[in-house]
C-alpha cells in the first residue's frame, strides 16, 4: 500500500510541474524551463495590479476630429461620384 501511495504522490508531483520547451531559434535547441504550478503567486496579487495607460481627450478635440473625419468622408464620396468630371479640370 505504501508503494502505491508513493507512486500516486510521484504522479501528482509530475502533474504539478509542467515542463515548457521553447525552441531556441539561434541554436535550434530546446531549452527546458520548469514551472511549479503549486507554487504560483495568488491570483489577486497577479491580476490585482491594473497597469493600463489612459489617453484623455478633451471634448473640443473630439469634436474637431469628428468634423475632420466627416469632411474627409464627404470629400471621398464626392470624388467617387464626380471624380471623372473634376480630373480634366486639374
Amino acid at each position: 500500500m505504501t508503494e502505491e501511495h508513493g507512486q500516486i504522490q510521484e504522479k501528482e508531483q509530475d502533474k504539478a510541474t509542467d515542463t515548457l520547451e521553447p525552441l531556441d531559434a539561434a541554436a535550434g535547441q530546446k531549452n527546458e524551463q520548469e514551472i511549479d504550478v503549486l507554487n504560483l503567486p495568488p491570483r489577486k496579487e497577479v491580476h490585482g495590479q491594473k497597469n493600463s495607460t489612459s489617453l484623455k481627450v478633451s471634448r473640443p478635440l473630439l469634436r474637431f476630429l469628428f468634423v475632420v473625419v466627416l469632411l474627409l468622408v464627404i470629400l471621398a464620396g464626392a470624388f467617387i461620384v464626380w471624380g471623372d468630371e473634376w480630373l480634366p479640370l486639374v
